[in-house]
């Protein structure tokens, strides 16, 4: 739904985190980018839900992934300042969720090895 919102309701999703775009084409055409890859991500980790054998790189990608986003998060409240609330929560979930995937990655490597 994130990557929905991001990439084809783009401004609308951003008003509603307080985040004014201005107009900028080049700055919609970057958020969209990565609205699209969100997008594809979350459909690749969905139909891993019904794919047992997509499920171990599934987990990775959400680890790499979600880690990635969450840290770069953090990167920036550190650098320029902390963010909203709304930011703040999405940077706990993607943090969260590269943790347990992560987790995951690990303990599934130790019972097949």
């Amino acid at each position: 739904i994130i990557g929905v919102g991001i990439t084809f309701v783009t401004k609308g999703f951003y008003a509603s985190t307080g985040i004014d775009l201005h107009g900028d084409a080049s700055l919609y055409s970057e958020i969209r980018a990565s609205g699209a890859v969100l997008l594809v991500v979350a459909v690749y980790l969905l139909a891993a839900l019904m794919r047992p054998d997509w499920r171990p790189a599934a987990l990775l990608v959400s680890a790499i992934y979600f880690g990635a986003y969450g840290l770069a998060r953090l990167y920036s409240a550190m650098a320029t300042g902390w963010p909203t609330g709304e930011i703040t929560t999405a940077m706990v979930a993607e943090l969260t969720i590269a943790a347990l995937a992560t987790v995951l990655v690990l303990r599934r490597g130790r019972l097949s090895a």
